[in-house]
């Protein structure tokens, strides 16, 4: 009998939303847990979001050329190299050592922007010390 013990297993990376919250509830204590998972008052617009990214759909296109491509674009005055802003997040340290530093570094990383919660576990100042090349807005 061949046993998962016979073979490497390779761990994959998330690849989905359902796969980055399965990930947080095998790391994250429970009151950390429940923190991020939950919405204010009745929770309607957390709701609302979650139907209406489950409406989204990628429709693949297949043979086309992509070897020149291009998504950088501007957002407010901002040239950008790709269309993603991370929104603000309080409380960001209570996951992670490096909180809002390490978010504003990863979009940073990839030409996006950051914007930073009014409810920031790191200061304002330290951030936007510590992500030098990161396009950053504020919550207010």
């Amino acid at each position: 009998m061949i046993t998962n013990n016979s073979f490497p297993v390779k761990k994959v990376p998330p690849c989905c939303v359902q796969d980055f919250e399965n990930n947080a509830r095998k790391v994250l204590p429970h009151s950390v847990l429940d923190y991020y998972q939950s919405g204010s008052c009745g929770q309607h617009t957390l709701r609302n979001n979650q139907e209406s990214f489950n409406k989204l759909r990628i429709r693949p296109r297949c043979l086309i050329d992509v070897s020149k491509r291009d998504t950088s674009t501007e957002v407010l005055g901002f040239k950008v190299k790709v269309p993603i802003g991370v929104s603000p997040s309080a409380m960001q340290k209570m996951a992670h050592p490096e909180g809002e530093i390490g978010n504003a570094r990863a979009v940073g990383s990839v030409g996006g922007i950051y914007i930073l919660s009014m409810l920031s576990t790191i200061s304002i100042e330290d951030v936007a010390a510590k992500a030098l090349d990161t396009i950053k807005w504020f919550q207010l």
